[in-house]
């Protein structure tokens, strides 16, 4: 039955805001969705693509390397993250519904992905029966043609975001996490300044290239704007095209039915629509971010029906200027969760902070020579760009 349902790909370049639609879609009786960014056909090629996997070992591959092993240790993540724990979703059930379909239906890679999916269904008691499309959320746009050879039924919903406020997000969760652009790597470090300019514009690129956006029947494309400042009129549009009908429970965010605060990198709570969510990267970019990121997306910034500040070039005095934070360490102030470092936060918190400034000190010391590895990076795409206008 569920083999002849329409599948949605959400697809997410960078921060664009899929988590949201993720959450809007979540509780809907119409729709099959695993409470997770899954990334199935990524997680396929790397965990079983030529591996000759028995029935046991597809399901503990698939329970125990992939996010459907939060079933167990909880499926919230962004602002509850460590603060709240919760799964609809018992995993030892999962895997028994998991384990008999796949022996009732084979082990090939259609029949794993549909016997994920059920198998939530069945584990949670939701109505096979009144299900209208199943949506998976692969977040990157890498694998679209994949994805269109592997099912048949395949549509897309893509969700944008101004480029500049997409960059400014993802900048930031750097800084949060990683404290500045300097990736500590088993062998050496790596440049995530490159990196998330990189990742990005594949993205951007391979969505230009693929052939369903010009078909509407199969790519919606959703501004994350459009949700915070027309939300009714988004969501219902987004409704018609999947063929849902439409029910109070897309007012609401929730993951596996429980409402959800968001990911925000500002680590706010954010709860439905909120103008602060568009507006926010405007008062937090600084001048040489808006020329560098209008400089390599301008043409999608446009091709979205973005407006550019200016033209899409800068100079080298302002090539030279350091991104915010860019030659600094971010300070991690929050409430640590080992036993150890908690102990130490109730002695005082200075301790801890401090401690974790100098576990880092090596990024903040290689920070100026991959601050001048970025601007080598940038010069080069420069002169490319330049020989190729002559």
């Amino acid at each position: 039955m569920l083999k002849s349902l329409p599948i949605g790909f959400l697809i997410c370049p960078g921060r664009a805001g899929g988590g949201f639609v993720q959450s809007i879609l979540d509780s809907h009786p119409e729709i099959l969705m695993l409470p997770m960014e899954l990334k199935f056909s990524i997680n396929w090629e790397y965990l079983c693509e030529g591996r000759d996997l028995s029935l046991d070992e597809m399901v503990y591959v698939w329970t125990t390397k992939t996010k459907i092993s939060n079933f167990k240790t909880g499926i919230l993540y962004g602002v509850q993250s460590g603060t709240e724990k919760f799964s609809n979703c018992d995993i030892e059930q999962y895997k028994k519904s998991f384990k008999s379909l796949l022996k009732r239906d084979g082990l090939s890679k259609l029949n794993v992905f549909y016997a994920l999916h059920e198998a939530y269904g069945i584990t949670i008691g939701q109505d096979l029966n009144k299900i209208k499309v199943i949506i998976e959320f692969p977040g990157r746009a890498t694998m679209l043609n994949q994805l269109a050879k592997d099912f048949q039924n395949s549509k897309f919903i893509e969700i944008v975001r101004d480029p500049r406020a997409n960059f400014m997000s993802i900048k930031k969760q750097i800084l949060n996490s990683n404290g500045n652009f300097v990736q500590r790597r088993r062998l050496g470090y790596s440049n995530l300044l490159i990196k998330a300019i990189k990742d990005l514009k594949l993205d951007y690129q391979q969505i230009e290239r693929f052939s369903f956006v010009r078909k509407k029947e199969k790519w919606f494309r959703l501004k994350n704007e459009d949700l915070h400042s027309d939300y009714e009129t988004t969501v219902s549009s987004l409704a018609d095209w999947l063929k849902i009908s439409f029910k109070p429970c897309l007012n609401e965010s929730t993951l596996g039915g429980h409402p959800w605060l968001g990911n925000s990198s500002s680590g706010k709570p954010v709860q439905g629509k909120s103008l602060e969510v568009i507006n926010r990267w405007k008062s937090e970019i600084s001048f040489n971010e808006k020329k560098l990121i209008e400089y390599f997306f301008g043409k999608y910034i446009e091709s979205y029906s973005y407006n550019c500040f200016g033209k899409n070039s800068f100079d080298m005095k302002t090539l030279f200027l350091p991104l915010k934070g860019e030659l600094s360490i971010m300070k991690k102030t929050h409430k640590p969760k080992g036993v150890l470092m908690l102990y130490l936060w109730k002695l005082n918190p200075l301790i801890v902070i401090t401690l974790r400034y100098i576990l880092r000190l090596d990024k903040l010391l290689l920070s100026p020579i991959f601050y001048l590895q970025s601007r080598f990076w940038i010069i080069t795409i420069l002169i490319r760009k330049n020989h190729k206008n002559i």
